[in-house]
């Protein structure tokens, strides 16, 4: 039984990272498609 030990930094850089990434993930391909006309946009998939 020993007690779990995490620094108090670690939550908060997993919830950074999990929003940074989610944020890049989700903008990244809005952006590029939104550059596009809509037929060539979904002409592409």
């Amino acid at each position: 039984g020993w007690p779990p030990v995490l620094p108090a930094w670690a939550p908060a850089g997993a919830l950074g990272a999990t929003l940074l990434i989610g944020t890049v993930a989700g903008l990244y391909p809005a952006v590029r498609a939104a550059r596009l006309s809509p037929t060539v946009a979904l002409a592409a998939v």
